[in-house]
């Protein structure tokens, strides 16, 4: 499962790693290239940003008919309730054929290509030098460079500096596609965590830049997207705007400063796609009078759709006193049942009445034993006589 999951992520990396190679080739610099690299990757990705938009416009849609069921619950807490108002906002998903988890598509399609870019970054020598792995671990060697899940970015570094050992192990042509992953003299290549002391000043705005861009990216990009309205949300909200911010930095602070730069330049592109797509895609809006006055024609639509009787609500019809909510098994009024059930009192004239009239009263059998008792006491009467 492993195996197979990697080889997928290696499948969508070769072609990644062509892009920023190609993007190198022309710019000449590492972090240019990144930038290009984040841009096409947004492009590539377009289509899924479309899918989702299209979903929130279609929910944006449905919100009148939505708040006219919520509306119709207000007030009422329990649970039983709280389930009827689910299922029938499911029902109107259903008939409006709208999904609320297909905007989850995207994001799930999009794990693995995130993954594969992910590797790409921290893997040069892999994907965009495109040098084996007997090569990659020679380096290694060479250089004394221990291997981890970021040594390639500094052994290619590396590499460029000594070239007269690399050709050792790799050939010119190789060596030529080895990209320069340092701006400015600076190793894009180190980790924070690692060298925080030496490059204080300069990790620290690397960090503060991935807490900006993290929490004004997410910002904007809500601001241009529809927000489903939730009750009880705006304290979890609020926490979740800076909890990612700074789990951001956190990532910020354990991987290369290359990985960093290229999700502070996501997170400036997003917001900018959402832009786009706002344009091409507009959230329906509506005024509190205008909400108002489509819940009231949905509401009314609803009334006046013909329900459907099954024979359970015929029955129960039947069977159900608006008074009393015990159930009868007779098929009978209540009231006349009631008046069948009560015992008359126990009188002399209605004990006469019911021997006389054979009209169905079922009277129960003498037991064995007292009608032979019965007629031992007529023999001894008749003897007597």
């Amino acid at each position: 499962m492993i195996n197979a999951a990697l080889g997928i992520l290696d499948i969508i990396s070769i072609p990644f790693g062509y892009v920023i190679r190609f993007a190198y080739s022309i710019t000449g610099n590492y972090l240019i290239s990144m930038i290009f690299f984040a841009l096409v990757v947004k492009i590539i990705m377009f289509p899924l940003g479309i899918k989702q938009q299209k979903n929130s416009v279609k929910q944006a849609s449905l919100r009148p008919k939505e708040s006219a069921i919520r509306r119709k619950y207000a007030g009422r807490e329990d649970k039983a309730t709280q389930q009827k108002l689910q299922q029938e906002i499911m029902e109107l998903y259903q008939k409006e054929n709208f999904s609320p988890f297909s905007g989850c598509l995207p994001l799930l399609v999009q794990m693995p290509i995130i993954l594969a870019l992910y590797s790409v970054i921290r893997q040069p020598l892999t994907y965009i030098a495109r040098l084996g792995t007997e090569a990659v671990e020679k380096l290694h060697g060479v250089f004394n460079v221990t291997a981890d899940s970021y040594s390639e970015i500094t052994l290619a570094q590396k590499v460029l500096e000594n070239k007269q050992q690399s050709l050792s192990v790799i050939s010119e042509s190789e060596f030529a596609k080895v990209p320069d992953v340092t701006v400015g003299g600076f190793n894009l290549g180190i980790i924070p965590k690692d060298c925080f002391g030496e490059y204080t000043a300069l990790f620290i705005a690397v960090l503060v830049i991935t807490f900006i861009t993290s929490y004004g990216g997410q910002w904007l990009t809500r601001k241009f997207s529809y927000q489903p309205p939730t009750a009880n949300n705006q304290s979890s909200l609020r926490l979740m705007n800076v909890m990612l911010p700074l789990f951001s930095v956190y990532i910020a602070y354990i991987v290369p400063v290359a990985v960093a730069f290229y999700w502070a330049v996501q997170n400036l592109l997003s917001p900018l796609q959402q832009f786009i797509l706002s344009k091409i895609y507009p959230i329906p809006e509506y005024s509190p009078e205008e909400l108002k006055q489509l819940e009231k024609e949905f509401a009314a639509q609803e009334k006046k759709k013909p329900r459907k009787v099954t024979e359970e609500v015929k029955r129960r019809s039947i069977v159900y006193d608006d008074d009393d909510d015990e159930p009868e098994t007779t098929g009978k009024p209540l009231a006349t049942e009631n008046r069948q059930n009560t015992p008359a009192p126990k009188t002399a004239a209605n004990a006469k009445k019911k021997k006389k009239s054979g009209s169905g009263v079922i009277e129960m059998a003498p037991l064995k034993d007292n009608s032979a008792g019965a007629e031992s006491q007529e023999e001894e009467s008749g003897e007597d006589e």
